[in-house]
């Protein structure tokens, strides 16, 4: 099941979200795909994967942040009925290899031809316009 577009956010000052959601199940989201616009220009791309993390694109500096998943190997236990994780673990921080290698691909997986060359295109070339991706224009012009 691929990637489909859900719905558009609209806030003040010509900024909206849309947002392309791939579930597991009603209401357990697998992956997803959130697009942050000023007017006809690309903010950040944010991706979701529900198996490694989540990670965000600036279009302005061309820098990833990302965030892993707790682990089961981080757990410690406290007794035979307790178990903890440690703070440091805590969705932990992350570099942008791990977002290129393991967050981005498990998102792109479940993209269609047009989402996935739209998100190449946004990571590989300095482009910050939707002018040029028809699929993004027709959603936001509706």
């Amino acid at each position: 099941m691929n990637l489909v577009f859900e719905e558009i956010k609209s806030l003040e000052d010509n900024r909206f979200f849309l947002f392309f959601r791939n579930y597991l199940k009603p209401k357990f989201l697998n992956c997803e795909l959130k697009i942050a616009l000023i007017e006809d220009n690309i903010d950040y791309l944010d991706f979701y994967s529900n198996r490694f993390g989540i990670a965000r694109f600036n279009c302005d500096t061309r820098d990833f942040t990302a965030n892993s998943w707790e682990k089961e190997d981080y757990v410690q236990g406290l007794s035979e009925l307790s178990k903890h994780y440690t703070s440091i673990n805590l969705n932990s921080h992350e570099d942008s290899y791990f977002a290129l290698e393991k967050i981005i691909p498990d998102v792109q997986y479940y993209a269609d031809t047009d989402l996935k060359d739209f998100i190449s295109k946004i990571l590989n070339e300095p482009i910050k316009s939707i002018n040029g991706f028809t699929f993004i224009q027709k959603i936001i012009r509706k």
